[in-house]
């Protein structure tokens, strides 16, 4: 283990789908919750001394001894549960736990929000699982139009939990490019998460070329570094990390090129995708070495190119990582929609990991082109040990199966969309062993049964993005909360808006709790092993495909023999 330092009023409709009947519940935030600092923007700074940065400054107490309770233990990648928490629950009851609207503006999030502790709730003077997480977004102004240009945005921190200290959000000053996810991790081993994004020199926006470069930010929002290397892209795409040659120091998978934990270019990637890249790192041949996926090209740790998919270009595409067989080792499912010989071309299927077609998969949807490739979501959902693939594709969401060599759909439900960019994602909210699914599109927020029957739907105002639901513990309580962005709109002229959905949105159980997961969500194509709960990048990521079929989802948490007691969560 590396070394660690010493709203007003909002009614918000909600339809829950029970077996056998149908209730139409009216969830409303009152007023009364404002001075938590999660309903009205206006409050989010009040409460809660802060230094110059933003972030409240941390005790300077020499005798301050951090417990190891509060930590990750060696060698594993979750640290322990809470002593006490609520009983789960019987049932999928949906209810608001929290809401947050971005201030001056800011309001919309077109990227997935990250989750970690990166701040010292319980005043003890450390950085750590005693503390109540954070929630971080992208957020920015969105203008009107489509294809107006966007104007900077920034990075908001918010706690997952208000009851643990007060009113408190704040704002990191530097501008970023936020059609780019951003990513979180500790880069210097100093045992507390950095904060990575893009910054452009030009219009923000996935629509107009401009040269980006990545910036780097403390916990507590101060700027670590500004990278020296500049690309010219549209934008969009993720930011990941991960430690490629095990030294200890992990590398920043930027959308063109990756970068060494101090922002310094490593190596670039030739000809790369010009929006909506976002790379992944993955041990293809099980020799402890982990390669690169640029969408449907493969590259070893220090950029020499392996191969390409047969019938994708070169970096083009949307890779997601599982196992769909019995081999030990990982298949690859990539998604590339663009030209070929001058005409509309769709690809998706399965490939091994030496790149070879293992099943070609279908969509009943015309193919469509512009954007490369979209996110895909993959887990095992009804418990049969086979994993599905889960993505938005036209104006569809689908939910396919791969058995032996052969894709196919389990099941589809229509979207509200023309262009579906979002994977969404699953959890096992009552820990049955089967997996509940979640897709959100311009105007809701859909949870299924493994089947396809709809459990329930909520309103969500948001433009087409990449911006999935997550499921996270945010206030370290033990139980699972989904979390949710929206965005502004686009509107047809002569149309008028529809209600504002909160930028943020936090839902719980409204009986006792949903099962235990684990406190941190880290970048745009997390899963389990890429990084410990603390925020800890793997000295060598164990292949997430042996025993893990998850990807763009999260874990269950794991039991352990201690558990944290509420005396160093509260700080007493």
């Amino acid at each position: 283990m590396r070394p660690r330092p010493s709203p007003g009023s909002l009614v918000w409709p909600l339809l829950w789908l029970a077996t056998g009947c149908t209730i139409d519940v009216n969830l409303i935030w009152d007023a009364g919750h404002a001075d938590t600092g999660h309903g009205d923007a206006s409050t989010e700074t009040s409460g809660t001394e802060t230094s110059a940065s933003g972030s409240p400054d941390l005790p300077e107490d020499p005798a301050a001894t951090q417990s190891a309770l509060c930590q990750v233990p060696d060698g594993q990648l979750d640290g322990y549960l809470p002593c006490e928490f609520e009983p789960l629950a019987a049932v999928i009851a949906p209810t608001i736990a929290w809401t947050w609207t971005g201030p001056g503006g800011e309001d919309s999030v077109v990227t997935t929000p990250l989750v970690a502790n990166v701040r010292d709730t319980n005043g003890d003077g450390f950085i750590d699982l005693c503390d109540a997480p954070q929630i971080i977004v992208a957020a920015v102004e969105l203008p009107e139009h489509k294809t107006d240009p966007w104007p900077a945005g920034h990075l908001h921190v918010i706690d997952g939990d208000p009851a643990f200290s007060g009113s408190h959000s704040f704002m990191i000053p530097t501008p970023i490019d936020a059609s780019v996810n951003p990513a979180l991790g500790d880069l210097d081993g100093d045992g507390v998460p950095e904060l990575v994004a893009l910054q452009a020199s030009g219009p923000n926006s996935p629509y107009a070329v401009t040269a980006r470069r990545l910036v780097a930010f403390k916990a507590s929002g101060e700027l670590l570094w500004e990278g020296a290397h500049w690309h010219a892209s549209q934008g969009g795409g993720a930011i990941a990390l991960a430690d490629l040659d095990g030294d200890g120091s992990p590398e920043i998978l930027a959308p063109e090129y990756v970068a060494t934990a101090e922002g310094a270019l490593a190596w670039a990637v030739p000809d790369p995708a010009q929006a909506y890249s976002m790379p992944v790192a993955v041990d293809l041949d099980l020799d402890l070495q982990l390669e690169v996926m640029y969408g449907a090209s493969a590259y070893a740790a220090d950029g020499t190119w392996l191969f390409d998919l047969p019938s994708i270009p070169r970096n083009q595409g949307s890779v997601a990582i599982a196992n769909f067989d019995d081999d030990p080792y990982p298949e690859l499912y990539v998604q590339y929609h663009g030209q070929q010989d001058g005409q509309p071309h769709s690809e998706h299927g399965v490939y091994e990991h030496d790149g070879t077609l293992k099943a070609s998969c279908p969509t009943d949807a015309a193919p469509l082109t512009g954007l490369g490739g979209y996110p895909v979501a993959i887990h095992d959902i009804d418990g049969d040990d086979k994993a599905e693939l889960l993505f938005g594709f036209n104006d569809n969401f689908y939910v396919l199966s791969v058995d032996g060599d052969s894709c196919s759909v389990r099941w589809t439900t229509k979207a509200d969309t023309t262009i579906g960019l979002a994977s969404g994602t699953v959890f096992d909210f009552l820990g049955t062993g089967r997996s509940e699914v979640i897709y959100a599109d311009r105007s809701r927020v859909q949870l299924f049964s493994p089947a396809g029957e709809l459990l329930f739907i909520a309103d969500r105002t948001a433009r087409e993005s990449i911006s999935n639901p997550i499921i996270v513990d945010v206030d370290g309580d033990g139980g699972a909360e989904l979390v949710i962005t929206s965005s502004k709109p686009l509107v047809a002229v002569g149309d008028d808006p529809p209600p504002a959905t909160p930028t943020l949105i936090v839902i719980g159980s409204a009986q006792a709790r949903f099962a235990s997961t684990r406190r941190i969500w880290n970048q745009h194509t997390y899963h389990y092993s890429n990084t410990s709960e603390d925020g800890q990048i793997p000295l060598m990521e164990t292949p997430h495909s042996q025993g893990e079929t998850g990807f763009r989802v999260n874990h269950p948490a794991i039991a352990a023999e201690s558990c944290i007691p509420a005396t160093l969560r509260n700080g007493r």
